[in-house]
């Protein structure tokens, strides 16, 4: 129901899920539809809930996956960057796994002409640039990604 954009839809359907037992891991895709409705302090405790749970588990993958929506949701919180652009890097970062580096980088770079000190979009803007073997542009992205990060 995210995918089709149906969030409000999408977070009842999750809530129901929970109430009839549903495995913890729900509270991520809770997470991601409550991003979607721009209701960010539900969205991050969604996340924290899916952290603790996969923490406990050992599940590293979707620790990952909910930590990295924690730190870019709270960057939101704080102001640095906006929800549009976090939405935009997560669905680059889809694309690129997927195999679509082409649109992932436009994407990247979308993002970063608007966002020029987003390291984490010069990085995967690199990683996919390397991808496509263009090393010259990718290594200035790393080295970007490098020095925003020492900013931070």
């Amino acid at each position: 129901l995210s995918d089709m954009g149906q969030f409000a839809a999408a977070i009842e359907s999750c809530k129901k899920a929970l109430q009839l037992g549903a495995s913890q891991s729900v509270y991520f895709n809770l997470g991601i539809a409550q991003q979607g409705l721009g209701d960010i302090g539900n969205s991050l405790n969604s996340f924290k809930t899916v952290a603790d749970f996969s923490q406990k588990s050992n599940n590293q993958e979707l620790n990952q996956k909910a930590t990295q929506r924690i730190e870019l949701l709270q960057r939101v919180a704080r102001g640095e960057i906006s929800l549009y652009t976090v939405n935009q890097f997560l669905y680059a970062a889809d694309l690129a796994l997927a195999g679509n580096t082409s649109q992932a980088i436009r994407i990247y770079e979308g993002i970063i002409s608007k966002t020029p000190n987003f390291a984490e979009a010069h990085l995967e803007l690199a990683n996919c640039l390397a991808i496509q073997k263009n090393y010259r542009a990718s290594l200035q992205h790393y080295q970007n990604a490098e020095i925003l990060q020492f900013e931070m």
